[in-house]
């Protein structure tokens, strides 16, 4: 909670084989910014149940019932959700079923892949490559067969990029310009993609989920000039929505 009482929270999502504890190197910018901050387990992942991760295919359903138990706490309240790597893409993902409720005021995508397999296909070719050359494409339909005979997903389910086409809820996308496992061209791809107000930052020198170390000071700019737009903006809104009924 913040030390001065709010109903604006902050749910912020870890990365790939991470817990909760990574966002606690972001609670003084959103403490700051005036927010609570909501740290959680993805599944399978910290103290979360689970024995498979999706890649935010069924991670968006559990940040939703987060979304859930704030909006009953705070009913009059701002969310936003800050998510890093696979939390970014479920933040994404997200994005998409948030558009009819609207009860995400913003969503903040740092290092988020525009689509699973895109983003694996040179990893695994690389792979695959050292153990006999084999064809990607011959491995990727049966990798497909078993997520979806383990877990009731396919990796085709798994594109932020595909939902963003939907998105008209804001979106500040950012991006290390050195970022070797996900390319900064798909943090672009998504931004070209989203409908909605959006802005996107990309930090030189900065690997995978690292522009916020590389360059805290403008990090912390960056994110709450643009929380100060998306708040700006529904102040406006909810201003002409009062005229509106007034006339």
């Amino acid at each position: 909670p913040n030390p001065t009482p709010t109903e604006k929270t902050l749910i912020f999502l870890h990365g790939f084989t991470e817990n909760r504890l990574a966002g606690l190197n972001y609670r003084n910018m959103y403490l700051s910014a005036g927010f609570n901050l909501l740290l959680v387990d993805s599944r399978d992942h910290g103290e979360s149940g689970g024995d498979s991760v999706t890649w935010g295919v069924y991670e968006k359903y559990d940040l939703d019932q987060w979304v859930n138990w704030i909006t009953h706490r705070f009913p009059a309240g701002m969310i936003g959700v800050h998510g890093i790597s696979l939390g970014a893409a479920t933040a994404l993902l997200h994005a998409e079923q948030n558009k009819a409720v609207r009860r995400v005021a913003f969503y903040i995508a740092d290092s988020a892949y525009s689509d699973f397999g895109d983003m694996l296909t040179p990893h695994a070719e690389e792979r695959l490559q050292l153990v006999g050359n084999i064809p990607f494409r011959y491995v990727w339909p049966y990798a497909n067969a078993i997520a979806y005979i383990k877990s009731r997903f396919t990796f085709y389910e798994a594109s932020p990029i595909r939902a963003v086409r939907h998105v008209t809820t804001p979106i500040l996308f950012i991006h290390g310009e050195s970022d070797k496992l996900v390319p900064v061209l798909m943090s672009q791809e998504l931004y070209n993609a989203a409908q909605g107000p959006r802005e996107i930052y990309t930090f030189p020198q900065a690997d995978h989920v690292s522009s916020f170390y590389k360059d805290q000071v403008r990090y912390s700019r960056v994110v709450k000039s643009f929380i100060q737009s998306v708040e700006s903006n529904e102040k406006a809104q909810r201003v002409d929505r009062t005229i509106g009924i007034k006339l």
